[in-house]
């Protein structure tokens, strides 16, 4: 059985302050500005980390994540982060959504930090309902 605070972690981040203003203000940073390179660029939209971290998994982790890019051998894997990298180093628009990225990771540390003692207090509660 599965249980799922992640409701509540979500709550706990927008909670956060200045969390609405700092978010629009990135998204609207984004609007204006497009991508240099869209064929590079459009690999970045599910998430700019997941895809640096999925790209340095070993063989077999990669092949088991994504059964369908299997075949792309760990240089491969090694040339297309470099790509990557290189790519959100120069695009404002993708260096814009990185940080966009990069800040709400932190903001989502953050919240589990801090509030870890009452995320931890509610999936006891789920797991022993």
């Amino acid at each position: 059985m599965e249980y799922d605070i992640t409701h509540l972690i979500a709550k706990i981040v927008r909670d956060q302050p200045d969390f609405d203003r700092r978010m629009n203000e990135r998204a609207d940073s984004l609007g204006g500005i497009a991508c240099i390179k869209p064929s590079i660029g459009q690999w970045t939209d599910a998430g700019i980390e997941f895809l640096f971290a999925a790209l340095e998994l070993d063989d077999a982790d990669f092949a088991r994540q994504l059964p369908a890019l299997a075949d792309l051998t760990k240089p491969a894997r090694a040339q297309l982060l470099r790509t990557f990298s290189d790519h959100v180093s120069v695009c404002p628009h993708c260096a814009a959504k990185y940080d966009r990225e990069l800040d709400l990771n932190a903001r989502v540390e953050k919240a589990l930090r801090e509030n870890s003692d009452l995320l931890l207090r509610q999936l006891l509660a789920e797991t022993s309902a």
